[in-house]
């Protein structure tokens, strides 16, 4: 695993950042943007930073499964993993905002993947 983001990923992972913000604000979405914003930075970074435990529980085919894994590895991430910061404030909430903040937030990027290519 990687222990940061190369500076290409970084640029990759702003620019598609960029598109969700104005995907958010073009929908109204004001309400937790920060959050949901965060929250896709750290997901996608996990992947970008090649994170290998992180990967095969994105793998699963069972999506519930593959959701409550997730939220489970991120929950546990410690303070040296290089993503950590994305995820702390996100980490401090209740398990039901944790849960709620996560599923939009595939949602947000399901629906913006449809209209266009953001990775």
């Amino acid at each position: 695993m990687k222990t940061e983001l190369s500076k290409k990923n970084q640029v990759i992972l702003d620019k598609a950042i960029q598109r969700t913000h104005l995907y958010l604000q073009s929908h109204g979405t004001t309400n937790f943007e920060q959050f949901y914003l965060n929250f896709i930075r750290g997901f996608s970074g996990l992947v970008l930073i090649g994170d290998k435990k992180f990967k095969e529980i994105i793998n699963e085919p069972d999506d519930i499964e593959m959701a409550d894994n997730a939220l489970q590895y991120i929950q546990n991430l410690k303070e040296d993993h290089p993503i950590y910061n994305y995820f702390r404030q996100y980490i401090s909430f209740p398990s039901f905002m944790q849960e709620d903040i996560m599923l939009n937030s595939i949602h947000i990027i399901s629906e913006l993947s449809k209209r266009e290519n953001i990775f």
